[in-house]
């Protein structure tokens, strides 16, 4: 059997240097507070060479349907990576509760995370840094407010017990992002080029045989989809959010820009708070020459 870890310097005595205490103290500033939610749930496996990987997703607006009984789990993707104060807003269904609800919180900067099993740490970095909860709910319907500071992606929440009679709805989760830079304080984005990824099904002729494809994978869409949830803006999404059939590049084989079987992946991608600056954002399709056509944007700056 391994011998218990102690501390390499049993004796350790504090001593504090007083420059570094009035330098931190003259750094110090109020943190910028940032509310965020959630942007989908999703289902996290073991890839074939056994990283996690998230396999599958759902709309963040079926949360409050899913019922937790014992042993059931949902997780939560804010879309980037974080770091604040996480808020579950939590009620019961079935039967009137009968027992505490009695729940494990996971957070995750990387799926590999979500399928570690913690218990079997034994390195020698404190076990009080791993982001896990164990927390006990006698009265539901709650509003619980996590008092520590996480850093992650995911969240998964975990229902460890609850009772014959009743489940735990996650009915709503808020993150209060902190940091100390604003993006305000940044000058705003404007990125243009051909991403080769096309975002949406509405964004090629067809989806369905494409999906799978350099182009049109779950992986690239996931990035795309992590992008625009960092803080940017697709302009031409923003202005016509349901047009079909707008491409930017068609395929030089089987008349593909005569028959319009294209897929739009060429992009204006703006910071979000020149939104509201979009005048126009049109995708030049008459204008040949290539097999790309050029898009246009035109800003109220």
């Amino acid at each position: 059997m391994a011998e218990a870890l102690i501390s390499v310097i049993p004796e350790m005595k504090r001593k504090t240097v007083e420059a570094f205490v009035q330098k931190a103290v003259e750094l110090d500033h109020d943190l910028i507070k940032k509310k965020t939610a959630p942007v989908s749930l999703v289902t996290i496996g073991r890839a074939e060479n056994g990283s996690g990987v998230v396999t599958a997703k759902e709309s963040i607006e079926e949360m409050p349907k899913k019922r937790l009984a014992k042993g059931d789990s949902i997780c939560m993707d804010f879309g980037d990576h974080h770091v604040g104060y996480v808020t579950l807003k939590l009620h019961s269904a079935g039967s009137p509760q009968d027992a505490p609800a009695f729940l494990r919180l996971k957070f995750a900067e990387i799926p590999n995370e979500i399928l570690d099993d913690s218990s079997t740490y034994e390195g020698w970095i404190s076990k009080g840094w791993i982001q896990e909860e164990f927390v006990h709910i006698d009265v539901l319907p709650c509003e619980l407010k996590l008092p520590r500071r996480y850093a992650f992606r995911y969240l998964e929440v975990l229902a460890l017990d609850t009772s014959q009679k009743f489940q735990v709805v996650v009915e709503g989760a808020e993150l209060t992002a902190v940091s100390a830079v604003s993006m305000d304080a940044v000058k705003p984005v404007v990125y243009c080029g051909d991403l080769n990824v096309a975002h949406q099904e509405i964004d090629l002729k067809n989806p369905k045989t494409n999906r799978g494809n350099a182009g049109f994978s779950d992986q690239e869409r996931e990035k795309m989809s992590v992008l625009l949830s960092s803080g940017f803006t697709d302009t031409f999404r923003a202005l016509y959010p349901d047009q079909e059939g707008a491409y930017s590049w068609w395929s030089y084989r089987f008349n593909a820009r005569k028959n319009n079987a294209g897929w739009r992946i060429d992009y204006f991608i703006v910071s979000d708070r020149l939104r509201d600056r979009i005048l126009r954002a049109e995708i030049l399709a008459d204008i040949e020459g290539s097999d790309h056509c050029p898009v246009l944007l035109e800003l109220d700056i």
